[in-house]
């Protein structure tokens, strides 16, 4: 099973734990998901992490999440911001942070 979570315009302190519980929730059930996040605009460090966090808990763990579009430009520039690499959200099921897919 396959499900899509969309993330909508905003991913920030203000929502980043409903989003990190529903993430968690679904991948805890073995659920394929697809984060959408085709709608971002506004991002702070916060869900940086939580991206971050997602694709390290998926390489760990070998469950399957996605970020589509992977290249989505305001969420890039978030990344950068933050210190990590835009190719953290290529693919999340193959991704490892300590395969230097960090900066």
């Amino acid at each position: 099973m396959d499900t899509t979570l969309k993330v909508g315009p905003s991913g920030n302190i203000q929502n980043c734990n409903t989003l990190r519980d529903e993430i968690v929730t679904q991948l805890d059930q073995d659920i394929s998901i697809t984060i959408d996040v085709s709608e971002l605009c506004d991002a702070d460090l916060c869900f940086a992490q939580l991206a971050y966090a997602t694709v390290n808990y998926v390489s760990a763990s070998g469950k399957s999440a996605v970020f589509h579009p992977a290249s989505n430009e305001y969420l890039s520039s978030v990344l950068v911001r933050a210190g990590l690499s835009p190719s953290l959200l290529a693919d999340a099921r193959e991704l490892r942070p300590e395969e230097g897919h960090l900066l």
